[in-house]
């Protein structure tokens, strides 16, 4: 007897739910039907939209709380609502633990170029939930800044590798790469671009070994050689020379343009070096 009495007021509660599900869903049908109708400008009809859906699913919660408070016990229910909030600000919780990462630990700060994932830029604004870069690379080369704003989550520091191209040490490692034609002279070949190599190095790199020591207080960085090298390699289409130097972040591209013009009109002068380019041969 007492068993189908607790069973019946479970079937009640079940089926005013029901009810109640179902009469919050034609509101809400209705009153965004009616906004539909009566607002024409779009920005205003989509955020009365939302505003509409949101007042009535919690008034759709907060009706189903207090009709199954009492089939259940007040702990748990708090437990089970607190396990539902949790959940469902998870990433909100996540983004506040990585701003507070961020600004305790500093992977990097404002100014900085950085890669999150595959975003690649510079930070702009380090805020609560998110952080605010200028995006660089994407359909633009070479890492130039495409105009973009973009906003990354701060729980995606923990889900994704940074990589920091600033701080602690202000200059990476670039690489230009040419090709010349197995007839050449690779020999003189290699002393223009490192002649032009070391005079871009030289132009700015007078306090490069403070700042090793400076990086080195606080990482284990060791750099046996920092100034440019070439490296040679045998491919299919010729000789390829390799031309490795530091540069800041920012200047890669310029360096590249620089160097690039330098070392063509160097080569243009000398009849023994030719540049290499992809060829194809019919045989019959």
């Amino acid at each position: 007897m007492v068993e189908n009495l607790v069973l019946g007021k479970f079937s009640f509660h079940i089926f005013i739910s029901l009810a109640l599900l179902i009469l919050v869903w034609a509101v809400k049908k209705a009153v965004v039907h009616r906004i539909n109708s009566r607002v024409e400008e779009v920005n205003a009809r989509h955020n009365y939209r939302k505003l509409a859906v949101y007042i009535c699913n919690t008034v759709f919660l907060v009706a189903l709380g207090f009709i199954w408070i009492r089939r259940i016990n007040f702990g748990l229910f708090l437990s089970i609502i607190g396990a539902g909030v949790v959940i469902s600000l998870a990433d909100y919780i996540l983004s506040l633990a990585g701003w507070l990462f961020i600004i305790a630990r500093k992977p990097f700060v404002v100014g900085d170029r950085i890669q999150i994932g595959s975003v690649k830029g510079d930070v702009l604004d380090l805020r609560t939930f998110f952080i605010t870069m200028m995006e660089i690379g994407g359909w633009v080369q070479d890492e130039q800044s495409t105009g973009r704003i973009v906003y990354i989550p701060n729980n995606f520091i923990f889900k994704n590798s940074v990589y920091n191209y600033t701080h602690g040490f202000d200059f990476i490692w670039n690489e230009i790469k040419i090709t010349i034609t197995f007839e050449s002279n690779y020999t003189k070949a290699k002393e223009i671009c490192l002649n032009f190599l070391n005079q871009f190095h030289n132009s700015w790199a007078r306090d490069l070994e403070q700042k090793i020591r400076q990086a080195q207080n606080f990482y284990a960085i060791h750099y046996k050689e920092l100034t440019p090298i070439v490296y040679l390699k045998i491919v299919d289409s010729g000789i390829l020379l390799s031309l490795r130097y530091l540069v800041e972040p920012q200047k890669r591209r310029s360096s590249e343009n620089a160097l690039s013009e330098r070392v063509l009109d160097g080569f243009s002068r000398e009849s023994d070096i030719r540049i290499a380019y992809t060829t194809y041969r019919l045989v019959e």
